[in-house]
């Protein structure tokens, strides 16, 4: 190949018109160029103009500090007491209440509410618990209060029309009906009046039954529990000193053994994983949550949730691409906290899809990291712009059918920042907290050096000349630094108390707080 490359190039040279001599020293020269340039240049990303060896530098950069961070979380919470207290306290809600099964089926889910697990929007909960630090550990719980047969399930599960994720779920045994007689609701379908069991009721009497005997769960020595109702989860906080220790989000589901009818094309479609999978995703079965859709009832529905399957197929994902989804997923999360339009489940989504369009091979090979990171955020903006984000294991399924234009611009315009200057976003996103709690930049703070004693991987950030400011002092600036880049035009407030220097409710942007 690379002789008839050389012959190419010196008919190319020779054909003519007397320039011949001229034409082939020139192409020469141009041929000992490119060599050059291909042993002495990475390539680029053609938006950003950043080279690929920059941004594989700063996602390892950013897999140190969050390998950190699960230290940090694994110290202050241990899986084992945090699941032993969560056992203890389902076990009370049995004693008072025996509709409650006993504690033996539930699905402890080391991750917090909005970062994937589970389809459910931020506007779906409070604001309190949208800025968690991430050195606090959070726990997702799924509790099943029911569990229906593949039969059952088919029979007692109504769909919704035009609704393939969401329907009711009707109480067709007299039995049934008298044990949930509290938590039932009347509806009528197809010309008949049916009894269903009410979403909405089954979280209140959930929510009761755990308030009723909170007091007699032991959290960790020395540390107190609060608990509200979030939606459709319970929030219970445990919390000593002035910090949130622990974060648990019980979410009371009814569990279904098959596969739902909606989603049957689900397997005939070609799979990224083992097919030895198959038959443990459908022995997992799903569940269905206690939510409706935008413009749903509220309480009626309940929606398709594949979480156990989801925890099975995510075992399979290649680590270097499951890792740059985690960056990914930390920026937006910071970013575009408590967005109505993009939440990290929909992220998660785009991964499997595109586990399933692209070769292993891609995902695997850490030198493609750039072009996969960059695909994602491609991926996403795409999904905006037509507003379009097929549910993975029902395609019929838009999850972006609630959203207007009016909100899906100003989402795609933070992800266009996001793409033009990725090096920028991931470094002021573990920067700051890398300093104050990674530990790993600890002996030498003034300078931007790892604890290999390696430069920073943003090597076009400068070394400062003068005094560092110290850590509070630093992140406050680059994050005014940031908030002025990305919102120019926009009128900006800051206030600053000099007795706490920090980004708490600082900044006021137009109308809105950050």
């Amino acid at each position: 190949m690379q002789i008839r490359t050389e012959t190419a190039s010196i008919l190319l040279c020779t054909g003519g018109d007397g320039r011949a001599e001229r034409e082939t020293e020139s192409c020469s020269l141009r041929k000992q160029d490119g060599m050059a340039a291909s042993e002495e240049w990475e390539p680029l990303d053609f938006r950003s103009g950043i080279e690929h060896e920059e941004i594989r530098n700063l996602v390892a950069y950013f897999k140190r500090y969050q390998q950190h961070m699960a230290k940090v979380c694994r110290t202050k919470g241990g899986e084992e007491a945090t699941r032993e207290f969560m056992e203890n306290l389902l076990r009370l809600v049995h004693k008072y209440d025996r509709r409650f099964p006993l504690p033996k089926d539930f699905l402890f889910l080391r991750d917090n509410t909005f970062e994937g697990v589970l389809d459910m929007q931020p506007s779906h909960f409070r604001p309190h618990y949208l800025h968690g630090k991430e050195s606090t550990p959070a726990y997702v719980v799924i509790i099943p209060i029911m569990e229906l047969n593949a039969e059952d399930s088919f029979d007692m599960f109504d769909y919704m029309i035009g609704r393939p994720m969401h329907g009711g779920i009707r109480l067709l045994d007299g039995v049934d009906q008298y044990k949930w007689r509290d938590c039932q609701v009347e509806h009528e379908s197809g010309g008949n009046t049916y009894t269903y069991l009410s979403s909405e009721k089954v979280c209140d009497w959930f929510f009761k039954a755990v308030s009723a005997v909170a007091n007699e769960a032991t959290p960790m020595p020395g540390h107190s529990m609060t608990l509200e109702l979030n939606g459709p989860a319970i929030t219970i906080c445990v919390e000593g000193g002035d910090a949130c220790d622990i974060v648990y989000n019980m979410i009371p589901t009814v569990r279904c053994k098959g596969w739902p009818t909606a989603a049957q094309a689900w397997w005939s479609r070609d799979h990224y994983w083992d097919s030895k999978a198959n038959s443990e995703v459908e022995n997992n079965g799903y569940h269905l949550l206690p939510m409706c859709c935008a413009d749903g009832n509220p309480e009626l529905e309940w929606r398709l949730s594949f979480c156990q399957a989801e925890l099975e197929l995510s075992r399979f994902i290649p680590p270097v691409f499951m890792h740059n989804f985690n960056v990914l997923h930390s920026v937006i999360r910071k970013e575009l906290a408590g967005s109505a339009v993009v939440s990290p489940y929909q992220l998660k989504t785009i991964v499997l899809w595109a586990c399933d369009r692209l070769r292993p091979e891609f995902l695997r090979d850490e030198a493609f990291i750039p072009l996969s990171l960059f695909g994602m955020v491609d991926d996403i903006m795409h999904c905006l712009i037509n507003k379009s984000c097929a549910n993975y294991f029902l395609p019929q399924y838009n999850m972006f059918l609630h959203c207007s234009e009016e909100m899906m611009f100003p989402v795609a315009r933070k992800l266009s920042l996001i793409r033009t200057d990725p090096v920028k976003y991931i470094y002021l996103r573990t920067a700051a907290e890398w300093r104050e709690t990674a530990g790993m930049i600890a002996e030498n703070p003034q300078t931007d050096q790892n604890s290999d004693g390696k430069d920073s991987p943003v090597r076009s950030r400068p070394k400062a000349d003068k005094p560092p400011l110290n850590d509070r002092e630093s992140r406050f600036r680059d994050w005014t630094s940031h908030i002025v880049d990305v919102n120019q035009g926009k009128s900006i407030s800051v206030f600053i108390d000099p007795n706490d220097i920090s980004t708490a409710r600082a900044f006021r942007i137009d109308d809105k707080f950050y």
